[in-house]
């Protein structure tokens, strides 16, 4: 999304973004952490020229490689294992990291505009699931009726989570001109990423 948005201020526009997932793909029965919470969506946008007082006001992203082994999913092809995700970090290790990253880049982004979550309207957060969510929104003080529930309807969307939150919001009907949307998510590696955009008026 940033990528797009550079490309249509430099004057490259429409531009297209898409994420998919199929991590149906690579789960197996025989292991019920992945298996209980992975799920496929696909979502995609089209990125123009913002609207008066529209567009993305801040972003701030990193990236842990302290990490990269954290989940793992081997290739066939280069491996004698099967091509299914592994989670080789426990639950609790995995989360910690995570909501310290989002707390931090949420922070800068946020700091960045010059708001505070009281000004934020709505946060779409990547949802590993129904606990992490909690958990998210709690470290970073994110009332839950502020946010649009996804995982607990289709599961853990992995990068299309926030594609898949946009558009939940977006046809909610609730979005309003010159309402302010934190977004947040994480992903293996570890990835993170925050970003505040403004809805046009």
């Amino acid at each position: 999304l940033d990528v797009a948005a550079r490309s249509v201020a430099t004057g490259l526009e429409p531009v297209g973004v898409v994420s998919v997932e199929r991590l149906s793909r690579f789960l197996t029965a025989e292991d019920p952490r992945p298996y209980m919470v992975l799920a496929d969506a696909a979502g995609a946008a089209v990125l123009g020229p913002a609207e008066p007082k529209e567009g993305i006001l801040a972003l701030s992203m990193g990236n842990d490689g302290s990490h990269k082994g954290a989940v793992f999913m081997a290739h066939p092809g280069l491996s004698d294992r099967t091509e299914t995700i592994v989670f080789n970090e426990s639950n609790r290790g995995i989360t910690d990291t995570a909501l310290d990253a989002l707390e931090r880049c949420a922070k800068r982004a946020l700091d960045e505009c010059g708001l505070g979550v009281p000004d934020i309207n709505w946060a779409v957060v990547h949802q590993p699931n129904g606990s992490m969510t909690r958990k998210i929104l709690k470290r970073l003080n994110i009332p839950v009726d502020r946010v649009i529930p996804v995982a607990q309807d289709i599961g853990s969307t992995g990068s299309a989570s926030i594609a898949v939150g946009l558009d939940r919001l977006w046809h909610s009907g609730r979005v309003q001109p010159g309402h302010r949307i934190l977004i947040v998510g994480v992903g293996a590696g570890m990835s993170y990423g925050a970003m505040v955009y403004q809805v046009g008026s």
